[in-house]
């Protein structure tokens, strides 16, 4: 899938939306924009965050900041 169309269908920032699924779980895309992402966690979710455009500073609870550019991948504990 295409980024571009993968992200084409969101009009909002910080609301996810549902791109398909695999093994009974939801692949997500989210629109982010600007310094303030609202905290949230995700106890029971699996999380894999790529950067299309722009950067992500990512602050993760008892570890040090993360931050994600263009093309960088982050899974979970792992940083691509």
């Amino acid at each position: 899938m295409n980024s571009k169309y993968a992200f084409s269908n969101l009009s909002n920032y910080f609301s996810p939306g549902i791109i398909g699924e695999v093994n009974d779980q939801y692949s997500k895309v989210v629109k982010i924009k600007g310094q303030e992402v609202p905290w949230h966690i995700h106890e029971n979710e699996d999380e894999l965050f790529y950067v299309v455009k722009g950067t992500l500073l990512m602050e993760i609870e008892n570890q040090p900041d993360l931050i994600l550019k263009k093309g960088n991948l982050y899974i979970k504990d792992q940083f691509c």
